[in-house]
């Protein structure tokens, strides 16, 4: 497969420009732009042992196949080739021109694997977290290497129509009139509102609450909130204000007074709109389905904006289900590219094996949900990790306190997003803080 050029670079400033030629030869998730993983690089990747792999793939005469945004991690047992992105980025994967799709076969990627490894002799195995089957309409040629271990599904729902004949073929009459009676319950304790965060101190306090909220929701699940690792509420914000440039980003949350009930938080790009994080507080509040009453408010903003898809990323929760009609398939994938590589690739697949049938012994099961449940009622849980508690708050305020800018490898710094916001009334009858979004 000589008649292949790859041109691997370590910079994000030295790629940029083939990356967004990329980017405007064919249909893509936003997980693959360059304004995306940059962001992403800057903020969080950068305080991991990453180093940057970005490879432009060609054919003998020059024309593009593919753009492939990797990098080199360091980890406990040797070095590993991933996606850029991280946990955050949802889909993973190549830039795919038509012809690449069809190029990049079972040989070539073995040879684009080889010609890595030549480069970068410390690669011993390929991790791929999170590959979709299809990007930009194409086969992921990535999508069938090496051995399974993990699958799951991502959601999305077509918005055909408008608003109010999509709410009434999606939801029941019974359903529907619930839905207004819980609001109308909810109305009666304040003013209800919509809020669209415009300013950078209201995307700090929902940002914060956000986090917060989710903060509760996992620990209730006995897991560990991914977004209050480092650099994430830095990358959050960068996002949500408008300086990283990623498509149109919308933050916006449900509050009653002053109080925030629900966050949503996400990007649209393409007429794709990503639901990337969605969080509701779990108190008293809850029993009002807060998160059910912004998703609407959300869904009916996105007939307006004449947004074809909802993309609620990955998870099959329930919630997402009673409006979805897409689905799709994705996989973790591991693939040696070294003899220590099969041994470390045997490992990840014995220990996935090991969770998959842990998972499915009731025994466990029931004992995991008991100390789950001791947990929640403080039985095992120390005082500061309360989700609700002023010092846990504390705790998360200082987590999401902002990391100095950095301009490091060329990329854009951070600036204030200025926008005069003005109040208007939603379809669904809330009051709603509108921004006028910059223009891009």
């Amino acid at each position: 497969m000589n008649n292949l050029q790859t041109n691997i670079s370590e910079s994000f400033r030295e790629a940029e420009a083939a990356w967004r030629d990329y980017e405007s030869l064919q249909d893509h998730y936003l997980y693959q732009t360059f304004d995306w993983l940059a962001c992403w690089y800057e903020t969080i990747g950068r305080h991991r042992s990453l180093k940057p792999c970005l490879v432009d793939v060609r054919d003998h005469e020059g024309s593009p196949l593919a753009f492939l945004p990797l990098a080199l991690e360091k980890r406990l047992l040797g070095t590993a080739l991933i996606w850029l992105g991280g946990d955050i980025t949802d889909y993973h994967g190549p830039l795919l021109t038509a012809e690449g799709s069809a190029a990049l076969d079972d040989r070539a990627i073995t040879y684009l694997f080889k010609a890595l490894r030549k480069r970068f002799p410390s690669i011993l195995y390929a991790d791929f977290r999170r590959q979709p089957a299809v990007i930009g309409g194409f086969d992921n040629p990535f999508f069938k290497m090496g051995k399974v271990i993990r699958s799951e599904a991502a959601l999305a729902a077509t918005l055909d129509g408008d608003w109010p004949s999509y709410y009434a073929a999606k939801r029941s009459k019974k359903t529907r009139h619930n839905d207004r009676r819980k609001r109308r319950k909810l109305e009666n304790l304040g003013t209800l509102a919509f809020v669209v965060a415009a300013t950078p101190d209201e995307i700090d306090a929902q940002v914060a609450a956000m986090l917060m909220q989710k903060d509760s929701y996992v620990a209730r699940l006995g897991q560990i909130n991914s977004l209050l690792q480092r650099g994430h509420g830095e990358f959050l914000k960068r996002i949500a204000g408008g300086q990283a440039m990623v498509g149109r980003p919308l933050l916006c949350a449900l509050k009653l007074d002053d109080q925030i009930l629900a966050v949503q938080w996400g990007v649209l790009h393409r007429r794709r709109f990503y639901s990337i994080v969605a969080s509701y507080d779990d108190g008293a509040f809850s029993r009002f389905s807060t998160g059910d009453i912004l998703l609407r408010e959300l869904l009916a903003r996105c007939f307006e904006d004449d947004v074809e898809i909802l993309d609620f990323t990955c998870g099959d929760e329930p919630y997402k289900l009673a409006w979805c009609d897409q689905s799709l398939e994705l996989e973790d994938r591991s693939l040696p590219l070294s003899a220590a590589g099969r041994v470390i690739v045997g490992a990840n697949l014995a220990m996935a094996s090991i969770r998959h049938h842990a998972r499915s012994l009731r025994t466990l099961r029931d004992a995991v949900a008991a100390v789950r449940g001791w947990t929640r009622r403080g039985i095992l849980r120390r005082p500061a990790a309360s989700a609700s508690s002023p010092a846990r708050h504390a705790e998360l305020r200082k987590r999401l306190a902002l990391e100095p800018e950095s301009r490091s490898d060329g990329l854009v710094g951070l600036g204030h997003l200025r926008t005069e916001p003005h109040r208007v009334v939603t379809s669904t009858g809330l009051e709603k803080r509108q921004v006028t979004p910059p223009h891009r």
